[in-house]
């Protein structure tokens, strides 16, 4: 048995503004027919073709911050297209930053470009790339990493939320380089719902000293349904990794007795469930196990390769 949530790959953006990002991308993926663009998604794709010098050009001498919103903590919106003064390196020193979404200075459909001055000028391409306001935040870790970090939001094709980040890395040089991606669009803490369903699925947040919390589309069990994880930074390839253990939250009945474990190991104590009883599924490798919830057993694990479809009712799917 399947549950249809209807339009639930259709609700884009968090400010209200969907319908009109929907009809924008709806004109783009016409055009895209015309014009080829590529690289939707976690965008890497840097250019080095102009020179710092020519970088530094696009700047006046005095620069007007558009700040749109922040939390006064770890998260800042700013508007695009407008400079914007902030010390992205913690050296003391502001930086000025410009991210150009509008068709000029050589830009064509689909692109856009960051600026940061006195480093080279990043080049992206994507027709859902958010082109109104990015983000910087100031991330921080388990592991101690403290950085600041600018996200370029993409909605992706079928609402594949991606933030794309970029920090100035000293490996021998300072550079301005991408640091990684993740799922997602990351709005204030105190303005996520773990209730809420867009938000489970689509946001991220930033978790001071933890890392980011994200979302992730996951794999396993036929249904359409999102776990979230916790993304680090790893200081040998400065890169954000995420932890594979991911939190979710899905009920499911089960339709004919199922085999469970005790602890996440076939060694471990099995027992079974009963044909239908409901299910809470509220953890999960995306590989092989899933941690459940049940009123008879409490916390107990279900192994992947036992799964067929006929198992559980009320999958939920997107149309």
């Amino acid at each position: 048995m399947l549950k249809l949530e209807r339009g639930g790959l259709l609700q884009v953006g968090s400010d209200g503004k969907g319908r009109e990002m929907y009809m924008k991308r709806v004109l783009y993926l016409i055009l895209i027919l015309a014009f080829v663009v590529s690289n939707v998604g976690c965008n890497s794709n840097e250019s080095s073709e102009d020179n710092r010098e020519k970088i530094n050009e696009n700047f006046t001498s005095s620069s007007t911050d558009s700040l749109i919103q922040s939390d006064k903590v770890n998260y800042y919106k700013f508007e695009s297209n407008q400079e914007v003064s902030f010390d992205i390196d913690n050296d003391g020193t502001d930086e000025k930053i410009k991210y150009i979404t509008q068709e000029n200075d050589g830009l064509e459909f689909g692109q856009v470009r960051l600026l940061v001055n006195n480093y080279e000028a990043i080049d992206l391409e994507g027709i859902f790339i958010q082109e109104d306001y990015f983000l910087i935040i100031k991330f921080s870790d388990k592991h101690g990493t403290n950085m600041n970090m600018i996200g370029i939001i993409d909605y992706g094709p079928s609402n594949d939320y991606t933030t794309s980040f970029y920090a100035i890395r000293n490996n021998g040089e300072k550079s301005l380089v991408n640091v990684g991606c993740i799922g997602g669009e990351i709005i204030p803490l105190d303005e996520y719902s773990e209730s809420n369903m867009q938000h489970f699925n689509y946001m991220a947040v930033i978790r001071e000293n933890q890392g980011i919390e994200a979302p992730t589309r996951l794999d396993v069990m036929s249904q359409t349904w999102f776990g979230r994880s916790i993304y680090t930074f790893d200081e040998k390839i400065s890169r954000l990794v995420r932890n594979t253990a991911y939190m979710t939250s899905s009920e499911l009945t089960t339709l004919k007795d199922i085999t469970i474990y005790k602890e996440k190991s076939l060694d471990s104590t099995s027992s079974i469930i009963k044909a239908g009883e409901t299910v809470q599924l509220i953890s999960t490798d995306n590989r092989e196990w899933v941690e459940m919830y049940t009123n008879s057993s409490g916390k107990v694990w279900y192994n992947l390769n036992y799964f067929t479809l006929d198992s559980f009712e009320g999958y939920v799917v997107f149309d």
